[in-house]
Protein backbone atom coordinates (compact mmCIF):
# COMPACT_ATOMS: atom_id res chain seq x y z
CA UNK A 1 0.00 0.00 0.00
CA UNK A 2 2.92 2.00 1.02
CA UNK A 3 4.76 1.81 -2.22
CA UNK A 4 1.09 2.67 -3.90
CA UNK A 5 0.68 5.91 -2.15
CA UNK A 6 4.45 7.04 -3.28
CA UNK A 7 4.20 6.05 -6.81
CA UNK A 8 0.90 8.43 -6.96
CA UNK A 9 2.30 10.91 -5.30
CA UNK A 10 5.41 10.71 -7.39
CA UNK A 11 3.28 10.61 -10.71
CA UNK A 12 1.14 13.58 -9.31
CA UNK A 13 4.22 15.61 -8.85
CA UNK A 14 4.58 14.73 -12.66
CA UNK A 15 1.45 15.28 -13.85
CA UNK A 16 1.69 19.08 -12.19
CA UNK A 17 4.47 19.28 -14.57
CA UNK A 18 2.19 18.90 -17.45
CA UNK A 19 -0.30 21.14 -16.45
CA UNK A 20 2.63 23.94 -15.32
CA UNK A 21 5.14 22.88 -17.85
CA UNK A 22 7.25 26.51 -16.39
CA UNK A 23 8.70 24.40 -13.44
CA UNK A 24 10.81 22.05 -16.07
CA UNK A 25 14.38 22.29 -15.49
CA UNK A 26 15.34 20.59 -18.54
CA UNK A 27 14.59 23.57 -21.25
CA UNK A 28 13.77 21.21 -24.09
CA UNK A 29 11.32 19.09 -22.20
CA UNK A 30 9.63 22.21 -20.48
CA UNK A 31 9.44 23.81 -24.77
CA UNK A 32 8.13 20.69 -25.54
CA UNK A 33 5.40 20.67 -22.65
CA UNK A 34 4.46 24.09 -23.58
CA UNK A 35 3.56 23.61 -26.62
CA UNK A 36 1.49 20.17 -26.13
CA UNK A 37 -0.46 22.42 -22.79
CA UNK A 38 -1.11 24.97 -25.78
CA UNK A 39 -2.50 22.60 -28.01
CA UNK A 40 -5.26 22.09 -25.18
CA UNK A 41 -5.72 18.27 -24.97
CA UNK A 42 -5.50 16.37 -22.29
CA UNK A 43 -5.66 13.18 -24.08
CA UNK A 44 -1.99 13.10 -24.45
CA UNK A 45 -1.53 13.18 -20.67
CA UNK A 46 -1.50 9.16 -19.48
CA UNK A 47 1.34 8.94 -22.57
CA UNK A 48 3.23 12.12 -21.22
CA UNK A 49 3.14 11.01 -17.71
CA UNK A 50 4.72 7.64 -18.80
CA UNK A 51 7.58 9.37 -20.38
CA UNK A 52 8.04 11.54 -17.15
CA UNK A 53 8.01 8.87 -15.14
CA UNK A 54 10.55 6.57 -17.14
CA UNK A 55 12.46 9.77 -16.88
CA UNK A 56 12.43 10.14 -13.09
CA UNK A 57 13.30 6.65 -12.41
CA UNK A 58 16.60 6.98 -14.68
CA UNK A 59 14.85 5.00 -17.38
CA UNK A 60 15.63 7.49 -20.26
CA UNK A 61 17.08 11.30 -20.73
CA UNK A 62 15.44 14.29 -21.06
CA UNK A 63 16.69 14.52 -24.86
CA UNK A 64 14.54 11.56 -25.71
CA UNK A 65 11.54 13.05 -23.78
CA UNK A 66 12.15 16.07 -25.60
CA UNK A 67 12.08 14.35 -29.19
CA UNK A 68 9.05 11.65 -28.09
CA UNK A 69 7.02 14.66 -27.04
CA UNK A 70 8.08 16.54 -30.61
CA UNK A 71 7.03 13.48 -32.45
CA UNK A 72 3.41 13.55 -30.07
CA UNK A 73 3.17 17.23 -31.07
CA UNK A 74 3.38 16.52 -34.41
CA UNK A 75 1.28 13.63 -34.96
CA UNK A 76 -1.51 16.05 -33.03
CA UNK A 77 -0.57 18.80 -35.87
CA UNK A 78 -0.77 16.54 -39.08
CA UNK A 79 -3.70 14.65 -38.33
CA UNK A 80 -4.89 18.47 -38.18
CA UNK A 81 -3.83 19.80 -41.33
CA UNK A 82 -4.95 16.44 -43.08
CA UNK A 83 -8.50 16.71 -41.67
CA UNK A 84 -8.59 13.78 -39.40
CA UNK A 85 -10.85 13.71 -36.60
CA UNK A 86 -9.70 12.70 -32.78
CA UNK A 87 -11.88 9.49 -32.70
CA UNK A 88 -9.75 7.15 -30.69
CA UNK A 89 -6.81 8.98 -30.55
CA UNK A 90 -7.01 8.17 -26.78
CA UNK A 91 -6.75 4.00 -27.57
CA UNK A 92 -4.02 5.18 -29.76
CA UNK A 93 -2.28 7.17 -27.56
CA UNK A 94 -2.65 4.47 -24.72
CA UNK A 95 -0.97 1.73 -26.83
CA UNK A 96 2.11 3.16 -26.83
CA UNK A 97 3.62 3.23 -23.32
CA UNK A 98 3.81 -0.89 -23.90
CA UNK A 99 5.30 -0.12 -27.43
CA UNK A 100 8.23 2.68 -26.06
CA UNK A 101 8.64 0.19 -23.19
CA UNK A 102 10.39 -2.23 -25.00
CA UNK A 103 12.82 0.07 -27.40
CA UNK A 104 16.17 1.23 -26.27
CA UNK A 105 14.78 4.57 -28.37
CA UNK A 106 11.74 5.38 -26.77
CA UNK A 107 11.21 8.28 -29.27
CA UNK A 108 12.14 6.28 -32.56
CA UNK A 109 9.86 3.82 -31.03
CA UNK A 110 6.99 6.05 -30.50
CA UNK A 111 7.79 7.90 -34.03
CA UNK A 112 7.48 4.44 -35.83
CA UNK A 113 4.27 3.49 -33.66
CA UNK A 114 2.32 6.77 -34.35
CA UNK A 115 3.54 5.86 -38.51
CA UNK A 116 2.70 2.45 -38.46
CA UNK A 117 -1.20 0.48 -39.12
CA UNK A 118 -3.78 3.13 -39.26
CA UNK A 119 -2.80 6.07 -36.25
CA UNK A 120 -2.65 8.34 -39.33
CA UNK A 121 0.75 9.83 -38.76
CA UNK A 122 0.29 11.63 -42.03
CA UNK A 123 3.71 12.06 -44.29
CA UNK A 124 4.75 15.07 -46.04
CA UNK A 125 3.03 14.11 -48.83
CA UNK A 126 -0.02 13.75 -47.90
CA UNK A 127 0.15 16.95 -46.33
CA UNK A 128 1.14 18.73 -49.48
CA UNK A 129 -1.96 17.22 -50.83
CA UNK A 130 -4.30 18.11 -47.80
CA UNK A 131 -3.21 21.96 -47.91
CA UNK A 132 -4.42 21.92 -51.25
CA UNK A 133 -7.69 20.11 -50.99
CA UNK A 134 -8.88 20.18 -47.28
CA UNK A 135 -10.17 23.41 -45.96
CA UNK A 136 -7.92 24.22 -42.95
CA UNK A 137 -9.94 26.67 -41.00
CA UNK A 138 -12.78 24.06 -40.71
CA UNK A 139 -10.13 21.46 -38.66
CA UNK A 140 -9.63 20.99 -34.55
CA UNK A 141 -9.72 24.04 -32.83
CA UNK A 142 -9.01 27.97 -33.36
CA UNK A 143 -6.27 27.82 -30.66
CA UNK A 144 -4.97 24.57 -32.61
CA UNK A 145 -5.16 26.64 -35.50
CA UNK A 146 -3.50 29.20 -34.14
CA UNK A 147 -0.50 27.15 -32.95
CA UNK A 148 0.48 25.48 -36.51
CA UNK A 149 0.09 28.94 -37.52
CA UNK A 150 2.43 30.12 -34.91
CA UNK A 151 4.90 27.48 -35.90
CA UNK A 152 5.11 28.34 -39.12
CA UNK A 153 5.66 31.69 -38.70
CA UNK A 154 8.36 30.48 -36.33
CA UNK A 155 10.23 28.02 -38.49
CA UNK A 156 10.75 30.42 -40.97
CA UNK A 157 12.42 33.06 -38.19
CA UNK A 158 10.95 35.91 -40.00
CA UNK A 159 13.07 39.85 -38.66
CA UNK A 160 9.33 40.77 -38.43
CA UNK A 161 7.86 38.95 -35.67
CA UNK A 162 4.52 38.26 -35.30
CA UNK A 163 2.42 39.52 -32.15
CA UNK A 164 0.33 36.37 -31.73
CA UNK A 165 -1.07 37.46 -28.24
CA UNK A 166 -3.22 39.71 -30.63
CA UNK A 167 -7.04 38.38 -30.57
CA UNK A 168 -8.85 39.49 -33.50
Amino acid sequence: MRAEVERLARLGTLLRLIREPSSESDAGVRERLVRLKDWGTTTVYPLVLHLLDRRARGEIDGASVATSLRYLESFLARRLLVGRATTNLNRTLLGAAPEIDQAADPAHALHRYLSSGRKLYASDAEIAVALMSVPFYLNGRAPQRKLVLQRLEESYASKEQVDASHRG
